[in-house]
């Protein structure tokens, strides 16, 4: 008897992996069948769909000439929007004055406060009437003034968060004063408007220096954050000029000759250490 039994143990292990694979087998069976209905459910769908158009062709070509004769009316029933763009640098930070008086022109327009435009730009009902709206935007810029601007802003920032701050950051979160320059866009129903509102939009934005030129002249200074300083007052508007030699007896005199034959103006006041006003 023990040499039947190695031979009944093959043939139970035998009939076990037939069993098996029978499992196997229904199961992947089981799994196509599944996979094979739903393609056989979307190619049905598709297919009869396709059988519904083909019936109601003339239906679905009638709604598609409608829908594209409303469109087209729609477009052709609006009126035609006109846009001339300026691009201006603001002095002085008076870009902040600009971008609030930009929203409030819009303000005005939407409120349809015709008189208080009209006082503004100085011009005629026809032209206020034809003004859409107003929009601004950072101007051009390099990608140098974008990281001069970068800059800036890290040094305001303390130290551990100045270098947890990327550029990318910087770019993705500015605000639109970061920029030096701005495109003012003026909308309107009439081309020819234009002209009169560029006049009131630049006599809309003056300030304390509107009408004053601002010079200065350095005496070769050998200070720390000399030449930050005067780039600085560069990039608002001032003049500068940078003296290559230092004259202690004549520096003031030198200083006040360039000043008069660099100035534009009408009256010079000249301005140092022991001058008050």
């Amino acid at each position: 008897m023990s040499k039947e039994l190695p031979n009944n143990q093959k043939q139970n292990e035998e009939v076990d992996l037939i069993v098996f694979f029978n499992l196997m087998g229904n199961a992947i069976g089981k799994v196509l069948d599944f996979f094979r209905g739903i393609f056989k459910a979307i190619f049905s769908s598709i297919i009869f769909s396709l059988k519904a158009l083909f019936k109601s062709w003339k239906i679905v070509l009638g709604i598609l000439l409608v829908s594209a004769l409303i469109g087209f009316g729609i477009e052709k029933s609006k009126p035609t929007i006109y846009s001339t763009e300026m691009l201006v640098e603001p002095y002085f930070n008076s870009k902040y004055q600009l971008v609030t008086n930009i929203n409030y022109f819009n303000a005005l327009i939407a409120n349809n406060e015709k008189e208080t435009l009209k006082s503004i730009f100085n011009v005629s009902d026809d032209i206020i009437n034809e003004v859409e709206s107003f929009d601004i935007e950072p101007g051009p810029e390099s990608e140098n003034d974008r990281l001069l601007q970068y800059e800036e802003f890290i040094t305001q920032l303390d130290s551990v968060r100045a270098q947890e701050y990327t550029y990318e950051q910087f770019l993705e979160n500015r605000s639109v004063y970061a920029g030096k320059y701005f495109l003012i866009k003026a909308n309107a129903y009439k081309s020819n408007v234009f002209k009169d509102l560029e006049e009131g939009i630049l006599s809309s934005f003056p300030n304390d220096y509107t009408n004053k030129e601002i010079i200065i002249v350095d005496n070769a200074s050998v200070e720390d954050g000399t030449e930050e300083y005067l780039k600085e007052k560069e990039s608002h508007g001032f003049k500068v000029f940078r003296q290559k030699e230092r004259d202690t007896n004549n520096e003031f005199a030198k200083a006040l000759n360039l000043i008069c034959e660099e100035s534009t103006g009408d009256f010079i006041a000249p301005l140092q250490g022991d001058v008050q006003f």
